[in-house]
């Protein structure tokens, strides 16, 4: 399914930044939605795009045609995919810029270097990682952070080790007085 995905959008792995926003602060503000936009169609990076429909009905309000976006060889416009798509699509992303909370935490856990569209953490155990970048809505902040953000460091195990199932089965085992 990966190689048939980014076959489909003409993507090499690790050679696109994928962008997602979909947040109220974010898109329905036209100025801080046109310096997302601006910064990340600047950073000359391929960008791949899954328009939220909320977004879709903002850029064009802004732009009157998305095709004025279309028009920026760096840039791919697609339509939302279903969860297995995104996770592929992040999975497989030099860099992710996003104002979604699920977004960043699944970029971590992929180790994939997140930049965050938003002037708050969610998840600051993220940011103090080194693996998630905050800039919010400023041009060159976002700019930079697609040109330079290239977190190095060992990740702490912020939520868990990924054993929790076998935990949980050994708890009710003994629960249940079952004996392999």
């Amino acid at each position: 399914m990966k190689k048939s995905l980014l076959k489909k959008y003409s993507l090499e792995c690790k050679k696109y930044i994928l962008l997602t926003l979909h947040r109220p602060a974010n898109v329905d503000d036209s100025g801080k939605l046109k310096e997302i936009l601006q910064a990340v169609i600047k950073a000359e990076e391929n960008i791949i795009f899954p328009v939220h429909p909320r977004t879709k009905k903002q850029i064009n309000k802004i732009t009157n045609d998305l095709k004025n976006l279309k028009n920026f060889s760096n840039i791919k416009l697609i339509k939302p995919v279903a969860y297995t798509e995104m996770v592929i699509l992040e999975k497989n992303a030099k860099k992710i810029c996003t104002d979604s909370g699920g977004v960043q935490k699944e970029a971590y856990w992929l180790k994939i270097p997140c930049i965050t569209l938003l002037e708050s953490q969610g998840w600051p155990e993220l940011h103090d990682d080194g693996w998630n970048l905050l800039v919010g809505t400023n041009f060159a902040k976002i700019r930079d952070g697609i040109k330079k953000f290239n977190p190095q460091k060992k990740q702490k195990k912020h939520f868990g080790d990924g054993d929790a199932s076998r935990k949980i089965i050994r708890i009710l085992k003994r629960y249940f007085m079952i004996y392999d």
